[in-house]
């Protein structure tokens, strides 16, 4: 079923009719792509696909299987139609003689290899992309941006790397410019987790404030965005050790991504990592019964096929590991450190 994205989207696709039409159409699809994941997003792009082939325009197809790439390949049983994908991309960038093609085909693979747990792979991919991007003077403003901004996320996931925090303050402009707005939210989230935990309290508090600041008015934002600034806000104010304020932003977020799974299965991975948040908070504070409550919650969760073949292979690993921690301090605390109940 599609989604209502813009009335006039449909209409304009059938309108293109030159190269110069279509690139200037997937600039504003690729605004869409880049604020929401779901079917009507991906039928559009596959439309915009098509309209690339009848037109021939394959320097467009390229930047066209990065977006439809990037609505898919974070859901396990889409990875193998994602790396298919990957191939397609990297295949036409070769035959366009299209260095930007390349470095999004690069970043693209840091992707599906981070997903797929493979860290040296990822590493060598994303290292490759800035090589590239550096010796190339005509790079395009968005692969620019975007490989900068999948570098600065590398070296803050994988290496802890809190000289990233420079490089992502200065993308914040260009993706407020374009409307980016699920950028901005994780832009800000991990800087204001990197300022926790250098212990930057000014700068911490400055970008907790920007995060629900009338610049970004999160308010008027789409749901995908208040979800995510929410959440990024919230695990922040945990680092920070403001227990009452993080279980407040994750409870925030937990009530509009309920209404957000119930439209796709997009959200089922957050869904999930909330949950485990929202119990380590509890816990926390004292709230031992109801931190019990959301790790059986979590349990069950992770039996259901809905949410484990939309759950990334990193996910998988990552948070029954969380909630084994979770699930040790809690049952501590019920049992009073007894190592023979701790299951």
């Amino acid at each position: 079923m599609r989604v209502v994205l813009d009335s006039n989207l449909w209409n304009k696709i059938k309108l293109v009719k030159t190269k110069e039409d279509l690139r200037r159409f997937i600039d504003a699809l690729r605004i869409i792509a880049a604020n929401e994941k779901s079917e009507g997003v991906r039928d559009l792009i596959n439309e915009t696909i098509k309209k690339s082939l009848e037109i021939e325009d394959g320097i467009s197809r390229i930047h066209l299987y990065e977006l439809e790439i990037k609505q898919i390949f974070h859901q396990t049983t889409e990875l193998p139609k994602a790396e298919k994908k990957l191939i397609k991309m990297k295949k036409q960038s070769i035959e366009q003689n299209y260095k930007d093609g390349l470095i999004l085909s690069l970043s693209i693979e840091w992707g599906i290899e981070k997903l797929k747990g493979n860290k040296e792979n990822s590493r060598r991919a994303i290292t490759q992309c800035m090589t590239l991007l550096g010796n190339n003077n005509a790079t395009d403003e968005y692969v620019y941006h975007i490989c900068r901004y999948i570098y600065a996320t590398e070296q803050w996931i994988d290496e802890h790397n809190y000289q990233c925090s420079n490089i992502l303050e200065g993308l914040i402009p260009y993706f407020h410019r374009k409307g980016f707005h699920r950028s901005i939210a994780q832009i800000l989230g991990m800087l204001l987790i990197i300022y926790q935990h250098t212990q930057n309290e000014a700068k911490a508090s400055y970008i907790s404030e920007q995060l629900f600041s009338k610049k970004y008015q999160i308010s008027q934002q789409s749901d995908d965005f208040q979800v995510m600034s929410y959440y990024l806000a919230g695990v922040g104010q945990l680092l920070g050790h403001n227990l009452k304020q993080a279980e407040n932003l994750f409870n925030e977020s937990y009530v509009l991504l309920n209404k957000q799974l119930q439209q796709s299965s997009y959200y089922a991975y957050y869904y999930i990592r909330l949950l485990s948040h929202i119990a380590i908070v509890q816990a926390l504070q004292g709230k031992i019964a109801l931190s019990y409550e959301n790790i059986g919650k979590v349990e069950k969760l992770l039996e259901d096929d809905f949410f484990s073949k939309n759950m990334d292979p990193y996910s998988k690993k990552q948070v029954p590991h969380t909630l084994n921690l979770i699930k040790f301090y809690v049952k501590s605390r019920l049992y009073g450190f007894k190592t023979e109940n701790i299951q």
